[in-house]
């Protein structure tokens, strides 16, 4: 497998996301990635996939940026790319959903790290981890005992955050998605609608393949290209 596909985010305040989009359309153009990167006034996303040397490139491209230099990239292998050509979006948010009580600029939770939610798994722990991802997502593979709320869009989540059962407010909640990234909107959402003590799962599924592999999860994981999902081992399935 020669290709090499990267995800990652930040959120950063970007108040200049139209010389963003333009600046980065050109570099990657000139390196050959392919893939989309996302810019609004809250930061950037990015979904792109290429050989080790375009994507070497492409990460001292970033760290020439002082805004960016701190980006991780998560990484999975490939034997083509799944994406057929290179976007450079500007939308008005990251994550659609919530507003500036929620803003994930000025609001977080704590991270749990991959191998300390497997240890309450193993102790048998009493939390919640809820799945805020897509019913399609869902589908397709989660952890074990997972709560899932049946989503369409995410931006529906803060309402069914608001009727949550009162005996689920008080627990320990770990919220998780592919990346991470809808955490970072979703965990500060769970905070102002009630929930007591609430987590997001640090780099989110796709990180915990990588520390963790499988362990107390059942299926595969949905990602957002030709690949359709990637299995424990971080391959396409």
């Amino acid at each position: 497998m020669n290709i090499i596909n990267i995800s990652a985010y930040k959120f950063i305040p970007l108040f200049d996301t139209e010389f963003l989009q333009n600046f980065f359309y050109e570099r990657l153009g000139q390196i050959g990635l392919k893939g989309t990167v996302i810019f609004s006034f809250e930061g950037i996303n990015i979904g792109l996939a290429g050989t080790q040397e375009q994507i070497d490139l492409f990460d001292q491209f970033l760290k020439s940026q002082e805004k960016f230099k701190d980006i991780i990239f998560k990484t999975s292998p490939s034997d083509k790319s799944p994406f057929g050509t290179l976007k450079v979006k500007i939308k008005n948010q990251l994550v659609p959903g919530g507003d500036s009580r929620s803003c994930p600029l000025n609001i977080s939770a704590p991270r749990i790290s991959p191998q300390e939610l497997k240890s309450w798994y193993e102790s048998g722990r009493d939390f919640v981890l809820i799945d805020t991802r897509n019913d399609y997502e869902y589908e397709i593979g989660s952890f074990e005992n997972a709560i899932h709320y049946d989503l369409v869009q995410f931006k529906e989540i803060e309402n069914f955050f608001k009727n949550t059962a009162p005996e689920i407010l008080n627990k320990p909640v770990v919220t998780f998605c592919t990346g991470g990234i809808r955490c970072e909107r979703g965990a500060p959402l769970a905070k102002v609608s009630g929930f007591k003590e609430v987590y997001q799962l640090d780099g989110g599924i796709l990180n915990y393949f990588k520390e963790c592999g499988d362990a107390f999860w059942r299926g595969n994981c949905f990602v957002f290209d030709d690949r359709r999902a990637v299995t424990p081992e971080l391959l396409p399935v």
